[in-house]
């Protein structure tokens, strides 16, 4: 067996799980047959709202960085944001763009 810890397996699984359903959605939505864009539009809109997407991402965001932060030290960081950055983890420009 592995020498992961199950904490670790079952965070990890959350982590996939939880993006893997907004990716195969977001790529339905992609690619169903629609009118118009404001119909695929109206289409995310729906998918956003009663997933509650945000919510989803943020949860599996806090179960990585909980991870991280039990094996990684990163100094006194208060805030999430501090501890990526303290990572050195590079994101991609939040949208809309400042």
């Amino acid at each position: 067996m592995s020498d992961v810890p199950e904490p670790w397996i079952e965070g990890l699984k959350e982590i996939v799980s939880r993006i893997d359903q907004v990716v195969v959605s977001l790529d339905r939505i992609g690619s169903a047959r629609v009118s118009t864009e404001a119909e695929r539009a109206a289409l995310l809109e729906q998918f956003m709202t009663e997933w509650e997407v945000f919510k989803s991402l943020a949860k599996a965001r806090r179960v990585g960085l909980e991870l991280l932060r039990e094996t990684v030290s990163a100094g006194d960081v208060d805030t999430d944001e501090d501890f990526v950055d303290q990572l050195g983890i590079v994101e991609r420009p939040a949208w809309p763009e400042k």
